[in-house]
């Protein structure tokens, strides 16, 4: 780095010089600033240079990949747009992610962008030749505006554009100048004014009523938006070949041949001082091409790769972070120096010269090194830490550099309970809860059939031949816990087990606790009560099912629509009179019942595989007479998953299912005394043939049992009429549907299902909704 300082102090600020003077084999044709400040693009035809203003770190990327780049500008939330010269525009984030083709315009090559807001202009060539066309995009949308848009220029050539004053104004070199009007599109040249110029480039100020363009041998020209004229802006003698603009603070910077001066500036009619205010010699570079204001820096770039930083605050070099990664407990050393001598202070994460957490402090003197040593705390973070240097002045402006730390640290440990392993037929299952760590990779899991402890290796863990390591990880997943099955094991050999886990660096964490399972049988409801499955009567399902669809015929026989109540409640429809005490009352009456709650099984082996409840739907579709007596069928579905057990009933972690269908008929008397009984209670009994099947997975093997059990159940239970609640409501149900009535209807049930292997003794509550038509 090369640091110059010839300079002229301005009086009010402290002295302006070049603090940062580089270059790379590149010819610059625009630098562009973000507007937060933290970022400049300077663009060549093949690569564009973004330098990160907290670091002054530069690097270069290849935005159109194999096509040249012409021009770029950023977005308000920090993204930068490239134009490419295929017609499309590239995007670049914050973080260097790169996407070609972001947007793609109907033209063959793109000449510049300007962005306002969500307004993204970009000047392109014509696919039949021309002048070239102003193209708008709406980046909200990411779509390019048609009507007034493109909008053909009345010049050929293409130097620079600008967002200035609502305008969007165009340097075609020369004498020619284009005003644009964004909100219609329409074009205009300028009328009259100064011709021995060369318009280059134009001074970007939203506020201005008026606009400032570098004009070589003509120095500053000024563009009247009024009469869309030029006319020379400046008297200074000093200015012989003005290539490039910069305003910042009332003030403005002019690039000319090898100097840079400032005069003062007003923004408002875009008037340059008379008075020279500073003048800054660049050496041998002559041809600036841009400047622009990053924050407080000036920064310029020229057509043969120079670049530099203008500043009047203090310089600040990290020379070297040794070591520059480490863990919790590391120190590390920091050399860096300042031009000025005053105060400095090493912030961790910060984001301006201001905030951040404090580190180190002390003083500084200028064009010295100073070496700090801090310790990585808890504080820092995994992954990249930005360590920043702030030198203070004795007027307390401020300088900064900035160094990014890596820490990695190990994961940490994950501990185990019994409750993390279970046993499987020739299998063990281990899970636990994830590391709350970004960087974690897999987990390793290690098994032996020798006991060993966690302290037996500080790095890796034993082998185990019968299952490959590979097999052993599990790879880390954000939202779902780890879980792993180890198999094939053998069957009631000891196994001892423990985990580590791996990040993405490669660097492991400590060994777990060691627990220790075996393999044991296990064993279904079926293989445990020998339920060879089948019917226990070859005509039981067949008299069921003839039974079932006789009294379904009965109930539908008069208002087939009525079955379609229990889910249709309360549908939109005009309102009807009460028509129930007109309706003739009828000798038989039909009820459909749905009704749903807690099922529950006597036999123990039921139990420990599936537990002591379930949950079980019935359907039940009947026939009254008087509504007193009542003929029903009833069928349901009752699913539970459950788990695999040893010869003990202990669970193991094999998944075993249970399904089935009940099917019954059977009769009921009702205690219905006075019409629109608001209570009434029933009692009821009959027989029952239950469909069933068990299936489960065993050595990778589905297995499965089914068939069909007989029994008989009786029940209690009573009917809540609803239909005084809401008359309006119980009223539409009649006339749309043919309810007379609506229930709400409880019933507690025994059933005695079954004489040998699986028996499905129990009891059932239920409640749900029963309708009568």
């Amino acid at each position: 780095m090369m640091i110059l300082f010839a300079f002229v102090s301005m009086g009010f600020a402290e002295e302006q010089r070049v603090v940062l003077d580089q270059s790379v084999t590149a010819t610059f044709t625009d630098v562009v600033a973000s507007n937060d400040g933290s970022e400049v693009a300077m663009v060549s035809s093949s690569s564009v240079y973004r330098m990160f203003t907290d670091s002054w770190d530069v690097t270069g990327v290849a935005a159109c990949g194999s096509f040249s780049i012409a021009g770029a500008a950023y977005a308000t939330d920090g993204q930068l747009y490239v134009g490419c010269s295929d017609g499309s525009i590239s995007t670049v984030d914050s973080s260097a992610g790169l996407t070609t083709n972001a947007l793609t315009l109907d033209a063959p090559a793109i000449l510049g962008l300007a962005i306002d807001g969500t307004d993204l202009y970009a000047i392109a060539e014509q696919s039949d030749g021309g002048n070239p066309q102003v193209h708008h995009v709406d980046l909200s949308t990411g779509t390019a505006s048609t009507g007034n848009y493109p909008s053909t220029l009345s010049s050929a050539s293409y130097k620079d554009m600008e967002i200035v004053g609502g305008y969007l104004l165009v340097s075609h070199g020369g004498s020619q100048l284009s005003k644009v009007d964004v909100t219609t599109g329409s074009p205009v040249q300028d009328e009259e004014g100064p011709t021995a110029v060369s318009f280059s480039d134009i001074l970007p100020d939203s506020t201005a009523y008026n606009a400032l363009i570098a004009s070589g041998d003509g120095g500053i020209v000024r563009f009247m938006f009024a009469d869309n004229s030029t006319q020379y802006a400046n008297t200074n003698s000093e200015l012989t070949n003005v290539s490039a603009l910069a305003a910042y603070d009332s003030v403005v910077w002019v690039a000319n041949n090898t100097n840079l001066y400032s005069y003062s500036y007003d923004s408002g009619s875009s008037s340059v001082g008379t008075e020279l205010l500073n003048t800054i010699s660049l050496g041998q570079i002559s041809n600036i091409v841009e400047m622009t204001y990053a924050g407080d820096y000036l920064v310029y770039g020229s057509s043969d790769g120079n670049y530099g930083v203008i500043s009047d605050r203090p310089w600040v070099e990290i020379d070297t972070v040794n070591p520059s990664s480490g863990v919790a407990g590391d120190e590390i050393s920091i050399t860096f120096a300042a031009d000025t001598s005053g105060t400095y202070q090493v912030l961790l994460n910060a984001t301006t010269n201001a905030d951040g957490s404090s580190l180190a402090s002390g003083t500084v003197t200028a064009d010295e090194s100073t070496t700090v040593t801090i310790e990585i705390t808890d504080a820092f973070i995994e992954g990249d830490n930005p360590l920043r240097v702030v030198v203070a002045d004795d007027n307390s402006v401020t300088g900064h550099d900035t160094y990014s730390v890596t820490v990695d640290n190990p994961p940490n440990s994950i501990t185990l309970s019994e409750s993390n392993i279970g046993y499987g037929d020739e299998s063990l299952t281990l899970s636990f809860t994830n590391l709350d760590a970004e960087d974690i990779s897999y987990y390793q899991v290690y098994i032996s059939d020798t006991e060993f402890s966690s302290s037996d290796y500080t790095t890796g863990g034993p082998s185990f031949s019968a299952i490959a390591e590979s097999t052993r990880q599990i790879p880390y997943a954000e939202g779902t816990d780890p879980r792993i099955t180890l198999s094939p094991l053998t069957n009631g050999t000891v196994y001892y087990l423990s985990v580590r886990a791996y990040d993405s660096s490669g660097n492991e964490g400590p060994m777990s606790n060691v627990l220790s399972a075996s393999p044991q049988e296990t064993y279904s409801v079926s293989e445990l009560l020998d339920e060879q499955g089948g019917y226990c009567a070859t005509t039981a399902p067949r008299a069921f099912g003839l039974g079932f669809l006789a009294l379904l015929a009965i109930a539908v026989r008069r208002k087939p629509q009525a079955l379609a109540a229990g889910l249709l409640l309360l549908l939109p429809t005009a309102d009807a009179s009460d028509q129930f005490s007109t309706e003739e009352k009828s000798i038989i009456t039909n009820s459909v019942s749905l009704r749903l709650g807690p099922v529950s099984f006597d036999q123990t082996e039921i139990q420990q595989v599936f537990g002591t409840s379930t949950t079980g739907l019935h359907l039940e579709i009947g026939a009254s007479l008087y509504d007193f007596v009542n003929l029903y069928a009833g069928t349901g579905f009752i699913q539970q998953m459950g788990v695999l057990v040893n010869t003990a009933g202990v669970q193991s972690t094999e998944h075993d299912m249970l399904t089935i269908y009940p099917m019954a008929l059977g009769g009921t008397v009702q205690a219905k005394i006075v019409e629109n009984q608001i209570l009434i209670p029933y009692a009821s009994g009959g027989i029952d043939f239950w469909l069933w099947r068990e299936n489960w997975v065993e050595n990778d093997t589905e297995q499965a049992v089914s068939g069909g059990k007989s029994g008989w159940h009786y029940a209690f239970g009573g009917h809540l009429l609803l239909d005084f609640m809401d008359e309006v409501a119980a009223s539409k149900l009649f006339v749309r549907f043919g309810v007379k009535d609506t229930y709400f209807t409880g019933e507690y049930r025994v059933q005695q299902i079954g004489e040998d292997g699986i028996i499905f003794d129990g009891s059932s509550a239920t409640f749900g909704l029963r309708f009568v038509y």
